[in-house]
C-alpha cells in the first residue's frame, strides 16, 4: 500500500521570529490602548502608546527585511501591513487621550 504524501503547501524555511514579535506587541499595544480609553484607567496607554508605536516600527522592519530566501517575495506582508496601520491608529488614539486625561487619568 502506497502512502499518501501531502503536498507542500507551506515554504520549508522555519517562519520568522520577527512576524510572532510582531504580533504578540500589536495585540498587547492595541489591548492597552483600548483599555486605557474606559475612565479611570487611562494610565494604560503609558504602556499602550509606546506598545503600539513600537508594533508600527515592527510592521516597517518586518516589510523591509522578512523576504523568503527563494523567491525574495515578502512573506507575512498582511500582517506587517495590519501592524503598520493599527500601531500607528492606537498610537495616536492613546497619545490623544492621555491629552484628554491631563497624562494621568
Amino acid at each position: 500500500m502506497a502512502r499518501l504524501e501531502w503536498p507542500a503547501i507551506a515554504s520549508t524555511y522555519p517562519e520568522s521570529p520577527l512576524k510572532t514579535a510582531t504580533l504578540v506587541v500589536l495585540v498587547l499595544g492595541v489591548l492597552l490602548v483600548l483599555g486605557g480609553l474606559i475612565p479611570c484607567l487611562g494610565w494604560m496607554n503609558w504602556l499602550g502608546v509606546p506598545l503600539a508605536s513600537a508594533a508600527a516600527m515592527l510592521g516597517v522592519l518586518g516589510l523591509a527585511t522578512d523576504r523568503d530566501p527563494e523567491t525574495k517575495q515578502a512573506r507575512s506582508q498582511a500582517l506587517y501591513i495590519c501592524a503598520l496601520i493599527f500601531g500607528l491608529t492606537m498610537a495616536v488614539v492613546g497619545f490623544l487621550r492621555c491629552g484628554a486625561g491631563g497624562g494621568i487619568v
